[in-house]
């Protein structure tokens, strides 16, 4: 039980860490994103100057350890 105590708080501070080592960089709510150039999922190249009508993006970054 002991074991699964310490190895259960080093799961729980590395997933904290995960998400709090680069809270001060990036993108805030309301900010103006430069144009950027990203791998869609069917492979095709995309950017913003793409949607130049498009009013609002939601961008999801996949970080894989």
């Amino acid at each position: 039980m002991k074991i699964f105590k310490i190895v259960l708080m080093f799961v729980v501070i590395a997933t904290i860490s995960a998400f709090t080592i680069n809270e001060t960089k990036g993108y805030k709510v309301g900010d103006v994103a430069s144009d950027f150039n990203l791998k869609n999922v069917d492979g095709k190249m995309v950017s913003l100057a793409n949607f130049k009508e498009a009013k609002g993006f939601i961008v999801v970054c996949v970080r894989i350890l």
